[in-house]
């Protein structure tokens, strides 16, 4: 039974590691869920200035799948961009097809997103060169959702598809400045969040029960008494303790003659 034990201990250990993790993650997805969201119930970033010399300030396009049963099974969630031009300048946030958005944004210099960090807050973009003009953005017809103004805001129910975020000014010209913030609002991170605690739950249930039953303390076997080693070729064996007396009769004496008697002592004349 020890290698079982031994190996019950083990996995109850890598278990018990796992089970932390899960409730870790678990924990923090329902923190985030009550706690960082906004009182419209989105998940928001600051607001951060955007900007580009170019005609338009785009994202890398975002593949949610082909079709609804393949990626988003039911609608994922929620998108708001809110933007406010520099200066009152009217500003438009439009979100398209990433073919539609390719085909209108061919041969016009803009910048594409690669990385943005948030800390500190930083932007990298990628400028795609061209000659061509843009026409205003607002006159496209291929805009899955699109907003325009001074201060405005875009919300898109997320689905299937592959997309294109764009940033332009609303007139079309060159030299786009931004303050924008970006928010997502969805119905799965509570579920997904008490999900994964409840998985961590039973992994740490599960290890206590494996660790308690290969408990060190259980590896250990009865003591066993130790033999007398023997004595090693040509040692002198130490001599034997003396025998304990025993209560009896004295030890007869040795054989041999028995002492004469003592002498008689003179008679006294006068008792006569």
């Amino acid at each position: 039974m020890r290698p079982f034990r031994i190996v019950s201990f083990v996995v109850g250990i890598f278990l018990a590691l796992v089970g932390l993790g899960l409730l870790a993650g678990g924990g923090l997805l329902v923190w985030a869920h009550t706690t960082q969201r906004d009182a419209q119930g989105y998940y928001t970033t600051g607001t951060h200035d955007y900007a580009t010399g170019t005609y338009a300030l785009t994202s890398p396009n975002v593949d949610l799948g082909t079709s609804p049963d393949r990626w988003v099974p039911y609608n994922l969630g929620t998108v708001r961009i809110a933007a406010t031009g520099t200066e009152g300048k009217p500003v438009f946030v439009g979100i398209g097809p990433e073919s539609a958005v390719d085909r209108y944004l061919s041969g016009v210099d803009h910048s594409v997103v690669t990385d943005v960090g948030l800390s500190p807050f930083g932007v990298t973009t990628t400028e795609v060169s061209g000659t061509r003009t843009p026409g205003p953005p607002s006159e496209q017809g291929f805009w899955e959702a699109s907003a325009a103004g001074p201060a405005t805001t875009l919300t898109w129910d997320v689905r299937s598809g592959s997309w294109a975020v764009v940033v332009m000014n609303a007139d079309g010209s060159k030299g786009v400045d931004v303050q924008m913030s970006i928010g997502a609002k969805t119905g799965l991170l509570l579920p997904i969040g008490i999900g994964v605690l409840i998985v961590g739950i039973l992994f740490a249930a599960g290890a206590v029960v494996l660790i308690v039953v290969g408990k060190p303390s259980a590896w250990q076997r009865a003591p066993v008494s130790a033999a007398t080693p023997p004595a090693p070729p040509g040692s002198i064996p130490p001599p034997a303790a003396p025998a304990t007396p025993t209560s009896g009769p004295p030890p007869a004496s040795p054989a041999g003659p028995s002492p004469p008697p003592p002498p008689e002592p003179p008679s006294d004349p006068s008792t006569g």
